[in-house]
């Protein structure tokens, strides 16, 4: 898994440096909101964009490992306290077995 991420995030860098040196001397007028900017290089815009891309990005799988780990931790409470039950009444019931044997035996 790895190896394909790591040639996935290659490919991606690899199309984006060919596209900056493409358009090296291409300029555009971009309006993000209330701002105005004026004869800024593409190859500026694609990589703040692929930048704001991974920030965004990270803050949605943060989230999602935050919440995993919450999860991950509730369900081995809940296991611990399912094999403590478990033990219990195992317990219980070996006790209840030997009694009704030693009633029988005798």
């Amino acid at each position: 898994m790895l190896i394909l991420n790591l040639f996935i995030s290659s490919l991606i860098i690899i199309a984006g440096i060919i596209i900056g040196t493409q358009n090296g001397l291409s300029f555009t007028d971009v309006n993000l909101l209330w701002f105005s900017f004026k004869d800024v290089p593409v190859s500026l815009v694609i990589f703040e964009s692929f930048i704001a891309g991974l920030v965004i990005v990270l803050i949605i799988s943060a989230v999602y490992e935050l919440k995993q780990g919450i999860l991950i931790r509730r369900l081995k409470k809940n296991i611990k306290m399912l094999k403590d039950e478990n033990k219990r009444l195992t317990e219980t019931f070996e006790k209840k077995n030997d009694s009704k044997q030693g009633e029988t035996d005798e």
